[in-house]
């Protein structure tokens, strides 16, 4: 690595160039990984809430259903009882 350093830039020393390249590296690597960490928080709390809502929506499809079968049952026992009443 020193060798390259040496080639590229001929008056700098490898040894006091090393640790600003790495300090450099440091400040471009650090705000992906918070950026990384933020989105993989904002992914699961995401996927809790559709997991939630999904649960919601098939409680409420459950609950729609019943009631739907159970005021077609009532409509069909009506006109049981009026057919029964008339006689036919």
């Amino acid at each position: 690595m020193a060798r390259v350093i040496g080639f590229c830039l001929p008056n700098a020393k490898a040894g006091s160039v090393l640790p600003e390249l790495a300090a450099i590296g440091c400040f471009l690597i650090l705000p992906w990984i918070g950026v990384t960490a933020g989105r993989r928080g904002e992914h699961d709390s995401a996927e809790a809430m559709s997991m939630q809502a999904n649960g919601n929506l098939s409680q409420a499809l459950y609950q729609s259903t019943r009631q739907t079968i159970g005021q077609s049952d009532y409509i069909l026992l009506s006109a049981r009882a009026l057919h029964a009443a008339r006689g036919d």
